[in-house]
């Protein structure tokens, strides 16, 4: 039986393909469209590279930019019914599962998101397992300004988000046990900015200031830049996330949580189409599969080798079972 997959990518920058005419595609092909639903250039970066992967064994990817938010039903209502994966990300969720009620024969890849019905098979990244190892070592360097001269020992500690969403909670739930392992009287401030007047540059300053944070963990990428930027000017540290920020203010940045979504749909998608993965099932990924990782590389060698020792007992541990890192509820 052929395959075909579409996965249905939405940005913020208008239709580009709509309307275009497709010709019936050789028996032997594999089509993906990929229509990616996220404004984080590195999250879309790592999913077109991980359908990319999929060419040379047949596959032909296309992307498909979509609207406004207001389109995005509209969009994904055009695309269903017509192709046998519909692939979206986790800003999508809810739309995902009304289109998915009223389309029970189309199957849907949801990436960064968890929905429940059989015709939906939902990727979610244990982007919790990471945020532990950065609140372990965020809580590390507020209770050893010896270690970490940028500190002052105020034994507090803060993540600033993009917004409240599944994969933001989780990351404040990992990152909250994270500290709490290294000393439960860590303080951990989390701010979303859906909710929170201010730029991330604002917040984070303000979190340095006037909360007394030795550490902020910004967790929404080059949109987060900000809090890096902040953290150097007044000389404190930060942690980025999903592209390697390390190098953009060394001595201040001290690693980063890279998230590679990419990988863990271009597994799933092959699981898909070998049996080994089901519809209505939940994919899982994180430490072990190697999908979600804590980086330390040219961060101007701000931590000290018994810390990374430390934190790298921690990642077995998770990656063993020996150790359960919470999540949000969903």
């Amino acid at each position: 039986m052929r395959l075909r997959l579409w996965s249905l990518a939405l940005v913020a920058a208008g239709l580009v393909l709509a309307g275009c005419a497709w010709d019936e595609p050789d028996p032997g092909l594999v089509l993906v469209a990929d229509v990616v639903s996220t404004l984080d250039s590195a999250v879309a970066d790592s999913v077109h590279s991980g359908l990319e992967a999929l060419a040379p064994e047949g596959y032909q990817i296309v992307t498909i930019e979509a609207g406004e938010p207001a389109d995005w039903e509209q969009s994904l209502e055009q695309v269903s019914g017509d192709y046998d994966i519909v692939v979206a990300g986790g800003e999508l969720a809810a739309v995902v599962e009304q289109v998915a009620q009223r389309f029970p024969g189309q199957h849907y890849l949801l990436y960064d998101g968890l929905l429940q019905a059989n015709n939906i098979t939902s990727v979610r990244l244990r982007h919790n397992e990471a945020a532990f190892l950065a609140g372990a070592l965020a809580g590390l360097a507020t209770t050893d300004p010896g270690s970490f001269p940028l500190a002052r020992g105020s034994k507090v500690v803060a993540l600033v988000a993009g917004e409240g969403s599944l994969t933001e909670r989780d990351r404040a739930a990992g990152f909250t046990a994270g500290a709490h392992a290294i000393d439960p009287t860590i303080q951990v401030l989390t701010v979303y900015l859906d909710s929170h007047q201010g730029s991330f540059y604002d917040s984070a300053r303000d979190l340095f200031s006037a909360q007394r944070a030795d550490v902020v963990f910004q967790t929404a990428a080059a949109q987060g830049a900000g809090a890096l930027q902040a953290a150097a000017e007044l000389d404190r540290y930060a942690i980025g996330s999903d592209a390697l920020d390390n190098g953009l203010y060394r001595g201040h940045v001290l690693a980063s949580v890279v998230e590679q979504v990419g990988p863990a749909l271009e597994t799933t998608l092959r699981g898909l189409a070998d049996g080994s993965v089901s519809w209505g099932q939940t994919v899982s990924q994180g430490l072990a599969e190697g999908v979600v990782q804590l980086i330390y590389d040219d961060n101007g060698g701000v931590v000290p080798a018994v810390v990374l020792s430390q934190l790298e007992t921690y990642a077995t541990q998770i990656v063993d079972f020996e150790l359960q890192v919470p999540t949000a509820p969903a």
